[in-house]
Formats: C-alpha cells, sequence, structure tokens
C-alpha cells in the first residue's frame, strides 16, 4: 500500500533513497545540486513524499518564492515517481489530494513549475496549469530565503537574485 510518508532529515536512508531517485529521473550529473538542494530546501513542512513499505515511491519539493505585490508562491520542484511506479497516477494523486489543498490552506497566492521535458505539459495542464510562453507574461517572482541560500550555495552571489523562469503557472482562487 503506498501512503504518505513524512520526512525527516537525520533518515540517512531516506536521504539516499531520494537522491537516487532523483538522479534516476534527472540524471547523475545533477547530483551536487540534488545535494545542495537537500540541504537547503528539503525540510518537513515542503517535502512530500510517497512510500510503499520502507520503499520510496515518489518525491515533491515545495519552493517558496515571493512576488513583491502578491505574495508567497510555491514553485514545485522535483516532482518525480519512481520509473516502475509511473503512469499509476500517484503524483496526480498526491498533487490533488495533499499538495493543492495544503498550499491554499497556507496561503500560497498559486503554483508554478518548469516540465523538465516538453512531453509533460499536457500532464501538468491536466492539473489546471498554464503553459507561459514569452518572458513578459511570467509573474515577477523572486527567491524567498530558503531558495536563495540554495541558489547562492550551487551558484554563487551573482546569481540569487535571478527571477524563477516560469513555464507553467496556477494561480489559486
Amino acid at each position: 500500500m503506498i501512503c504518505l510518508r513524512p520526512y525527516d532529515a537525520s533518515d540517512e536512508a531516506l536521504r539516499a533513497s531520494i537522491l537516487t531517485l532523483l538522479s534516476d529521473a534527472f540524471g547523475e550529473e545533477g547530483t551536487p545540486y540534488y545535494e545542495l538542494a537537500m540541504d537547503h530546501l528539503y525540510d518537513a513542512d515542503h517535502t512530500f513524499l510517497l512510500s510503499e513499505e520502507a520503499s520510496l515511491v515518489a518525491v515533491a519539493l515545495v519552493v517558496d518564492y515571493v512576488d513583491p505585490t502578491d505574495g508567497r508562491w510555491a514553485y514545485l520542484y522535483s516532482l518525480t515517481t519512481r520509473e516502475d511506479h509511473r503512469g499509476e497516477g500517484l503524483m496526480t494523486r498526491l498533487y490533488r489530494e495533499i499538495l493543492e489543498p495544503r498550499l491554499i490552506e497556507r496561503g500560497y497566492r498559486g503554483a508554478c513549475l518548469v516540465p523538465a521535458t516538453s512531453s509533460l505539459v499536457g500532464f501538468y495542464k491536466s492539473w489546471g496549469f498554464s503553459l507561459l510562453r514569452a518572458a513578459d507574461e511570467s509573474t515577477p517572482i523572486t527567491p524567498g530565503r530558503r531558495a536563495t541560500d540554495y541558489l547562492h550555495a550551487a551558484y554563487g552571489e551573482s546569481r540569487i537574485d535571478n527571477p524563477l523562469p516560469i513555464r507553467m503557472i496556477k494561480p489559486f482562487g
């Protein structure tokens, strides 16, 4: 049975499972960035995990971004499901039944994401996200504190003020 699993930063086996899942989904060359993200972004309030018994099946991370005039946005980062469970609707259920209701409850203005591949655009449209094609169509949001720390560690001082390159967005309400 697949169920929501709490994130525990002190669980080294869980950390290794998350890193393996991210490497399998997005490529091993990104491992240094996944490790930095785990150090700066992953916590119990922003990390959503699905497990089958003791085995990790899916990961979703929420990163705070801020629109200076319109409040917090949730950047959905590293959404992935283990390959042998893809196509079962697990991430869709996680988003619709848990993530979106919690984001609304926590006062987020909306959610945004950058699809890893163009083949995912239709998938995210089924969740209610819209594709933004031009830079001038994007909402000007900038990293929140945790994201700024991560970007600084990953890319250095000069990149921390770069806005999120929004490709798909879903305002709430």
